[in-house]
């Protein structure tokens, strides 16, 4: 059974999208330690250990995160929480986005809940399951990526894009006068970055779906 302190400890995981690894390199910790912390094989960390866990989330009490009640401090008032967790804002989740198919023709796969005030500001938003190791750094393997077709995408963003009519690929997107990048960002050094020459015949078409806008985790979360 899970610890109050593993519970905590993904909920803020989850929040800002922290993998095992980024965490363990914030503390100075093995990303085994961190998985015994989430399984609660290791029931606490050391106090030293828990005082730069509470730094790197931004708790000013850090015992907040040992104990049941200190979701109240981490997540405003329980009610508050609950009724977020609870409510029916959410999204749907598309498995496959094929290129020319219209969002709304698609079958949805899921639906995921999505905090009511990112909705609001993107109401065509949809989520799309990240798969593989190229944007690890920022969007781990697992995660759900949280996608606007209406938002502008300026070089820089990350963005769901097809690639030649294939499905949903999402990358850093920097587009140049005559080619398109597609920048990884994994901590692989196999994973490569794309590049989309137009000034060679028969380059692949890189074609926008929208710009990612946010990202959460499957989290289980308990009151």
């Amino acid at each position: 059974m899970k610890t109050a302190f593993a519970r905590n400890l993904e909920l803020l995981m989850g929040r800002d999208g922290l993998t095992q690894q980024a965490l363990a390199d914030a503390v100075g910790v093995s990303n085994q330690l961190v998985s015994k912390w989430l399984s609660g094989e290791v029931k606490a960390p050391r106090a030293d250990k828990l005082d730069l866990i509470a730094q790197r989330f931004g708790i000013r009490r850090p015992f907040d995160i040992m104990s049941d009640g200190g979701i109240d401090y981490l997540f405003g008032r329980v009610a508050e929480a609950r009724a977020a967790y609870t409510s029916d804002a959410s999204a749907p989740l598309y498995g496959r986005i094929a290129a020319g198919a219209p969002v709304e023709s698609l079958v949805v796969e899921d639906r995921l809940w999505c905090p009511p005030d990112v909705l609001r500001a993107h109401p065509r938003g949809f989520f799309l399951r990240v798969t593989g190791e190229s944007m690890n750094r920022v969007l781990p393997n697992g995660c759900f990526a949280f996608v606007d077709p209406d938002a502008e995408v300026v070089n820089g963003d990350i963005a769901a894009v097809h690639v030649n009519g294939c499905d949903a690929t999402i990358k850093r997107y920097h587009r140049m006068s005559t080619s398109v990048v597609l920048q990884a960002e994994s901590a692989d050094p196999s994973e490569r970055d794309l590049v989309f020459d137009y000034s060679k015949p028969g380059m692949d078409e890189v074609t926008v779906i929208g710009r990612v806008v946010w990202r959460t985790f499957p989290v289980d979360v308990r009151f």
